[in-house]
């Protein structure tokens, strides 16, 4: 894994994030984590298993850990566009559409975001995810949404099934995997073929 490194956001918070600098014109990947959302160790586990395929195809990679006090989902979701800005400046990264992905609250995290700032966004991919507003469908829709999910992740595999249904009825494009023999921890699984067909 790259070292993990420190910034100051304008609003005052201060975010630890991993930053793997890619290849010009290779996609920019945004990974927003599981769980508590407030540990490192939660970066870790929702990169390292692809992470040298995403150094050796030259993709630029940003993951924030959520500061201390608060998960994204519950108290610091307006720093996850705050952060990709401040990020995206201080290590050049070249504007454009980034493909976001999320694992479990990180997918939460990330479909919220995204249904708010989809013209940040080129795609979204969660294993799994879902919306807790349906009000946020109809913006949503705008982007490609790919929802990975454990066949034995039942709460989880019915919101997913439920966000996706609810895509395709306002004309978006969505797709449910459903990953057959796991549980929550389906996405942990995925091969990087898997998930690079998805974001791309």
């Amino acid at each position: 894994m790259p070292p993990f490194r420190s910034i100051e956001l304008p609003s005052g918070a201060s975010v630890d994030y991993v930053h793997l600098a890619g290849r010009s014109g290779r996609p920019v990947l945004y990974a927003l984590p599981p769980g508590p959302q407030t540990d490192r160790a939660m970066v870790v586990e929702g990169l390292e298993r692809w992470i040298d395929d995403f150094r050796r195809d030259g993709w630029t990679v940003l993951s924030p850990v959520a500061p201390s006090g608060g998960q994204f989902i519950r108290r610091h979701l307006p720093l996850v566009t705050e952060f990709l800005a401040a990020a995206r400046a201080r290590h050049s990264v070249p504007d454009g559409p980034v493909r976001l992905f999320g694992m479990s609250n990180g997918g939460i995290s990330a479909l919220e975001t995204a249904a708010r700032h989809p013209e940040l966004f080129s795609s979204v991919t969660v294993a799994p995810g879902y919306l807790r507003s349906t009000e946020l469908v109809s913006a949503l829709s705008a982007l490609p949404v790919t929802v990975f999910v454990g066949e034995h992740d039942s709460g989880w595999l019915e919101r997913g099934r439920a966000l996706v249904r609810a895509l395709e009825a306002e004309g978006g494009r969505a797709r449910l995997h459903v990953v057959r023999g796991e549980g929550h921890e389906a996405g942990l699984t995925l091969s990087y073929e898997a998930l690079r067909a998805r974001l791309t």
